[in-house]
């Protein structure tokens, strides 16, 4: 299910018969090019499909790349869980 304000994720069937979803295959000229949508609420981000992923802020590895927005979200989240993990161990 899709919102209204997210751009549905379309699944580019490949040639291997074995496995026709499967990402792993070499992107063509045109998929290279593509910029990468948000995983979390499916804006585009300001990185190409090819762009290493070494350089990126926001990357989550094993889902995918946040956009600006939904990265600080997801530092600040994680910041919040940090602090309370530290308040409640030190606590017992």
């Amino acid at each position: 299910m899709v919102r209204k304000d997210q751009k549905e994720i379309k699944f580019v069937e490949r040639q291997d018969p074995d496995h026709p979803y499967c990402t792993n295959w070499p992107m063509k000229n045109e998929e290279m090019n593509e910029i990468e949508i948000c995983v979390s609420c499916g804006k585009e981000t300001k990185y190409k499909k090819d762009d290493n992923i070494a350089y990126r802020h926001d990357y989550i590895e094993g889902m995918g790349q946040l956009c600006f927005e939904c990265g600080e979200k997801n530092n600040r989240e994680a910041e919040y869980a940090r602090k309370l993990w530290k308040s409640r161990k030190g606590s017992m």
